[in-house]
């Protein structure tokens, strides 16, 4: 499958759109999709971004979350650029920094 992140709005409030598009929508897949909203739905934190709900329109789901002001963790922790300029710089992260980052999140 292939998965893409927009931006948007939802009752009038910005929300992130993951499209998840695939050529063959089976009942797995969306079980899947099902799965990763219900797990979402069930955690309550500020370091989780909230779910706002799913939609299934064949070949693809969209995925409505809760939008992060800073975009993906890889482009806080990568830096993005967009044209000649840095949109957001690298952080200079120690080995210690992504182990701590990587601990954090698998717990």
């Amino acid at each position: 499958s292939f998965s893409k992140v927009y931006k948007g709005k939802y009752k009038q409030q910005e929300c992130a759109i993951k499209l998840i598009f695939t050529v063959d929508l089976t009942v797995d897949v969306i079980n899947r999709v099902a799965a990763e909203a219900q797990v979402l739905s069930s955690l309550h934190s500020i370091n989780v971004v909230d779910i706002y709900g799913v939609a299934v329109l064949p070949p693809s789901i969209c995925i409505l979350l809760e939008i992060c002001e800073f975009g993906c963790l890889s482009d806080v922790l990568k830096g993005r650029r967009e044209g000649d300029y840095w949109v957001y710089k690298p952080l200079n992260l120690t080995f210690v920094d992504i182990l701590y980052l990587a601990l954090g999140c698998a717990r």
